[in-house]
């Protein structure tokens, strides 16, 4: 079973991420350019980048 996340900025960025439970696949797709760019994660990977975002954004706050 896949799981899939999607988000736009509302000004031509695009990302969006697929999970499966060997890999993960991030797109990120420029709507005015027509650039896209995708990347393979593997699981360990993948969460790797995630204790990255979730340690980093311990210290942002959203104005």
């Amino acid at each position: 079973m896949a799981l899939n996340y999607s988000f736009s900025d509302g000004l031509g960025e695009e990302v969006s991420i697929v999970v499966n439970p060997s890999n993960a696949l991030l797109t990120v797709h420029d709507t005015a350019s027509g650039d896209t760019v995708v990347t393979n994660f593997s699981i360990d990977e993948l969460r790797q980048l995630s204790e990255f975002i979730r340690k980093t954004t311990d210290y942002v706050t959203n104005d």
